[in-house]
């Protein structure tokens, strides 16, 4: 039938015409249009327009008008039925092929009679393997022949316009040579002479489903109109194919509905973990016929899959690995990803794993699938075909329905057998807290917690191990389940999966104890004779301190998960209960000991204020409470150099005869740790400890098996020890016993304590007794150098006017007769007035000379010069070497005399000779301290007592015999304290002594003015001189006024003042310093504040150097001492 297009086809039809000219709905012709049965173009409204042949074309096809009357297709014969039922799919696609069938025969013979052409064939493309299959076909020849040929999707007639989706013609198909035709479709064309032939694809919703071909004479041409015809045609025929196909998936469908009703049922039947497992395996068959399979669980907080059941394998499940972490392998990844994971060939698959398992199993198509119920993955399920399989997603889809009714089922059995698990749980915890509360027995209690640990976690065996005390690992002491004659063993930290958890205090678990890399391999021989694979090991804790380890653990490779560890976790709270009550039972026990025999040390040492007695006692208590053989108390010195043994208990004889003073440097290590740390050390084995491997223990006459040194400690400083010895046992000192001997040590100390403050007090008493006699003796000294300075002002008075007159005698006498007399009268009162200088500086009435700013550093070296004599000469003469050193520091300068303080000095260093008969070392050395300087002299001579050391500084003091007069240390003191310093002694009797000598640094103000030594010459002055003494007023007169000076003489500074106020020229005042209404320093100040320009000088009878303040000093121009000479007045006048 051919449709000729007049002029007036070339108008449009709206979508609702051609609605009405088909009788259908307007959604309908839309539909069409969307599929590409009916072109159309679109308006710029967004309406449709079909062109009227275009219609036409499409009506025609797609009512499937009879065909013209041709030659009748014969009925298939037997090889052709065989060959349809061969190329028939089997599953879900036979129903739909059947039906295809018998609609494609249809078709066929209809396009025979629309084109009239010699044959025509239907070709469906089979998704699996991407080739097109005859499925229908007829005309000329035997065309049933060509049924289930299947040809590449590419290569065939069908094939190209398949491959490009459009119709394609072919002239001379036989001699085509890009074409591929089926053995014997290839004949039968030749034979009808069928060379031209068209081709279009069948599609719907843009899915190909397959092809239809046409066949004619050689030479004939298809025009476009018989193609459009033929398109609509092919797409009502894909239309039938998709009806067949569909209504063979609702049947399918209706059937595996069925089928899940009745696997639900048999699934919700049981809520025995183990039945289910099976029912979900013999379920998955009925879905997917001759498969095999394996059901995995996914334990709750484990990150890997578990294999609980297994059908249709020929191999052992354990083959593969029971288990598979998540992304591992198909099933890892479908339940990572939580979707199905299927494979056509499985062996190629790069996501499969255990390939060589696969190929023993004959294995080629797989599919994996997660188990998910309520948003939680509980397992999963994996399929597995031994002949290739296409998984449709319809197939997929009715597997997943099925895997969330597995899922459920699995969830529901193991919520009851949770369930049935917590009540046998509780059971067995109430049963437990019973137990801990009716017994203080860890033997009774710990072993029933090792059975509840096994029954609740389904283990083969379980164990308890427990802390030592004192001791850094653990004793396995308690076994539930199967065992070995090896199953006590020790746990040491680091070593095992019980060290592991004695090193990080958390939860450990393995699932292959031997391959587990994070496991030591010290107890491998051991956990191999007893079998274990999986253990699971959580520690018992109280308070933060591991007190023991609870381990469970199976001999097949049933891993623990959370579930086993929160249970375990539980158990060892109440193993943690038993271990602390007992261990407070245990506690009480031993303090009522400890009490008890720390009672009787306190008594017992406390007796007594004798040291040695008190250490006897303690030595004694120590060995009796400890077990022990001997006990030796020492002290150390005070220097902690050197330990001495003050007294024993039980001492061998050998070494009663040892000196028991024993340098601390020479200990063994293990001693010095403990003086070290202030903590008692102990050796068990002496012999075999690197710590006592010391010339000290290997030469003891008796050598010690085992030894505890414990300090005594006293405000937190090392004072002695108690040394305790078992000569042939090996003792193992307990946590306890290092408790108790740091009571008695405590003890033992407070005792010393209290004696060493008796003897203190004691001393102190003498200390006291011995401070007022020098007191006493300190105040008559002092009364004596207030007479003494009071006489020596009056003496320097009268000698004063004595020595003056004989001078002015001297003047006026030229008579040698007579001079010579007046001479020794003036000899007689100079040395009188040295006299009386002296004196003076005993009584400390004044310093010892000029005050001048010195160097220390250069004094000192000043003084071992004027000593060589009696450090290098003397010594060497009498064969004696001494050494002598000076340390120059960097110092200050300090306001002193020279004179007085190089006396000082020196006194200090004949001292440091005269200890060192023998020989030895002096050494000075200076030094800056703050706003004070030091000079120290050291000597290594024979040292002072303490005695001695208090009385160095008395005068008269001694103890060299008559040779000394015991002044000289004296001496030196009251030159350094009247320079407002001070001198300090330290020494110890055979080790030397150093005096330290500590003067203030120099104050930067200026210096009393010095008299020159030579006379100047004198011009003639206006003096006023202010003397309460007559005699001394008139002395001085006179001598001023020979002099040539113009004298006005007063008798106190009120009146001397006063002459001054009435105007009378002055150019000096020469003041006198003790006098009743003014002192001289107050009448130089009075005359300086109103006339500065008058020269102030000072007469006394005190010294030329009277005690005064800086600012005294300042405003004075010169100061003389009595008796004034003639030559000294004209010196300061001078000045």
């Amino acid at each position: 039938m051919t449709i000729r297009t007049s002029d007036t086809g070339r108008r449009t039809l709206t979508t609702g015409e051609v609605a009405a000219r088909c009788e259908v709905s307007i959604g309908a012709v839309k539909k069409w249009i969307r599929r590409g049965k009916l072109r159309a173009t679109k308006t710029p409204g967004g309406h449709f327009r079909v062109l009227a042949d275009e219609f036409e074309r499409f009506r025609a096809a797609y009512r499937f008008p009879p065909a013209a009357p041709g030659p009748k297709r014969p009925a298939a014969t037997g090889g052709q039925a065989g060959r349809m039922a061969e190329a028939a799919p089997t599953g879900p696609e036979a129903e739909w092929t059947a039906e295809l069938a018998q609609a494609g025969d249809l078709a066929v013979r209809a396009v025979l009679g629309l084109l009239h052409a010699r044959c025509a064939a239907l070709e469906r493309l089979d998704p699996a393997s991407g080739q097109l299959v005859i499925v229908a076909a007829a005309g000329d020849g035997d065309t049933g022949s060509w049924i289930g040929r299947a040809v590449p999707s590419r290569h065939g007639l069908t094939g190209r316009a398949v491959a490009e989706r459009r119709p394609i013609c072919f002239p001379d198909l036989l001699n085509d040579p890009t074409l591929t035709l089926p053995p014997g479709v290839v004949e039968g064309l030749a034979g009808h002479d069928c060379r031209s032939a068209v081709a279009v694809p069948l599609m719907s919703g843009g899915e190909v489903l397959g092809g239809l071909f046409l066949a004619d004479v050689g030479g004939r041409v298809f025009p476009e109109a018989e193609l459009g015809l033929l398109a609509a045609f092919a797409d009502c025929a894909a239309t039938a194919f998709e009806q067949a196909r569909l209504h063979a998936v609702a049947l399918g469908r209706v059937r595996q509905l069925a089928g899940l009703v009745d696997v639900n049922r048999t699934l919700t039947g049981t809520l025995d973990p183990g039945q289910v497992a099976a029912a979900v395996l013999e379920a998955a068959q009925t879905l997917l016929p001759d498969c095999a399979g394996h059901l995995w669980e996914l334990p709750p907080g484990l990150e890997e899959l578990r294999l609980v059941g297994t059908r249709g394998l020929r191999v052992e499940p354990d083959s593969p690995s029971p288990r598979r972490r998540l992304g591992e392998g198909l099933v890892g990844t479908a339940v990572l990803t939580r979707a199905p994971v299927a494979t056509t060939e499985a062996r190629e698959d790069s996501r499969a794993r255990y390939k060589e398992w696969l190929a023993a199993e004959g294995v080629v198509s797989a599919i994996a699938l997660p188990l998910l119920h309520a948003g939680q993955v509980w397992g999963a399920l994996s399929l597995f075909t031994r002949a290739r399989h296409e998984f449709l997603p319809d197939e997929v889809s009715l597997l997943e329905s099925f895997a969330a009714q597995a899922a459920a089922a699995i969830a529901n059995a193991r919520r009851h057998a949770e369930t049935v698990q917590g009540r046998r749980e509780s059971e067995i915890l109430a049963g437990l807290t019973h137990g801990i509360g009716a017994s203080l027995d860890l033997d009774t209690v710990l072993p029933r917690v090792a059975e509840a640990a096994r029954e609740l976690c389904r283990a083969d065996q379980s164990h308890i191990a427990v802390a030592d005390p004192g001791e850094a690992g653990m004793e396995v002491r308690y076994w539930a389940g199967a065992r070995s004659e090896s199953w006590k063993f020790r746990i040491e930290p680091g070593r095992g999966i019980g060290g592991h958890v004695l090193t990080t205090g958390r939860p450990f678990r393995t699932d292959d104890y031997a391959a587990d890399p994070r496991i030591t391999r010290d107890y491998l021989g051991q956990a191999m004779a007893e079998g274990v694979v999986a253990v699971l090991a959580v520690p018992i804790q109280i308070g933060g301190l591991l007190e023991g380890l609870l381990f469970v653990a199976n001999r097949t490779r049933r891993p623990f998960g959370d579930a086993e560890e929160a249970i375990l976790l539980r158990l060892a709270d109440h193993a943690a209960i038993a271990i602390r009550n007992a261990g407070l039972h245990e506690e009480t026990e031993r303090r009522l000991r400890e009490t008890e025999g720390l009672l009787g040390v306190a008594h017992t040492v406390g007796e007594s204020l004798d040291p040695a007695e008190i250490a006897r006692r303690a030595a004694r208590q120590t060995t009796l409470l400890l077990g022990g053989d001997t006990s030796i108390v020492f002290g150390l010195d005070d220097d902690g150099e050197h330990a001495t043994a003050i007294a024993g208990y039980h001492v061998p004889p050998a070494l009663r005869r040892s000196a028991f003073r024993v340098p601390v440097a020479q200990f063994p290590p293990v001693v010095r740790e403990a003086i070290r740390s202030g903590r008692p050390v102990a050796s068990t084995d002496v012999g075999a400890d690197p710590r006592c491997d010391h010339p000290l223990f290997r030469t003891m006459a008796v050598p010690p098996r085992s030894i505890l040194f414990a300090p005594l400690l006293s405000r937190g400083q090392v004072r002695g020890a108690i040394l305790t010895y078992w000569w042939n046992e090996a003792r193992r000192i307990t946590a306890e016993q290092l408790r108790l001997v740091q009571g008695v040590t405590a003890h033992t100390v407070l005792a010393l304590d209290n004696a060493r403050l008796y003897a203190q007090s004691q001393r102190a008493l003498e200390d006291l007794k011995a401070a007022q006699e020098r007191v006493v003796r300190g105040e008559t000294l002092r009364a004596l150098g207030e007479l003494a300075g009071g006489a020596a002002h009056h003496l320097n008075n009268l000698l004063a006017i004595i020595y003056g007159r004989v001078q002015l005698l001297l003047r006026h006498e030229e008579a040698e007769t007579r001079r010579r007399p007046l001479e020794v009268v003036e000899r007689a009162a100079r040395d009188a007035a040295d006299v009386v200088r002296r004196l003076q500086r005993f009584a400390q009435a004044e310093p010892v000379g000029r005050l001048e700013r010195v160097d220390l550093n250069e004094l000192a070296a000043e003084v071992l010069e004027w000593t060589r004599v009696r450090w290098h000469d003397v010594a060497e003469a009498q064969g004696v070497q001494l050494g002598v050193t000076l340390q120059r520091g960097e110092i200050p300068v300090v306001h002193g005399d020279p004179v007085a303080l190089r006396e000082a000095i020196m006194n200090l260093v004949l001292n440091a000779v005269d200890a060192l008969p023998e020989g030895g070392r002096i050494t000075l050395a200076t030094r800056g301290e703050g706003s004070m300087v030091a000079l120290s002299v050291t000597d290594t001579g024979v040292g002072m007592t303490d005695e001695v050391r208090h009385r160095a500084r008395e005068p008269f003091f001694t103890t060299k015999g008559v040779k000394s007069t015991g002044l000289g240390l004296s001496v030196s003191h009251g030159v350094v304290q009247r320079h407002a310093g001070d001198l300090a002694i330290e020494s110890t009797l055979g080790r030397g002594t150093a005096v330290t000598i500590r003067l203030p640094a120099a104050v930067p103000t200026p210096p009393p003015r010095v008299v020159p030594t030579a006379s100047p010459p004198v011009r003639p002055q206006r003096i006023l001189v202010i003397e309460d003494s007559a005699q001394v007023r008139e002395l001085l007169a006179t001598l001023l006024a020979e002099q040539g000076h113009t004298v006005t003489a007063a008798a106190s500074g009120p009146e001397g003042l006063a002459t001054l106020e009435s105007g009378q020229a002055v150019d000096l005042v020469l003041t006198d310093l003790g006098m009743p209404e003014m002192t001289g320093w107050q009448v130089a100040r009075a005359v300086k504040a109103r006339w500065p320009a008058i020269r102030v000088g000072i007469v006394t009878g005190w010294g030329e150097h009277p005690a005064a303040t800086d600012a005294e000093r300042a405003v004075v121009d010169f100061v003389l001492a009595k008796p004034v000479t003639v030559d000294a007045l004209d010196r300061a006048l001078g000045g």
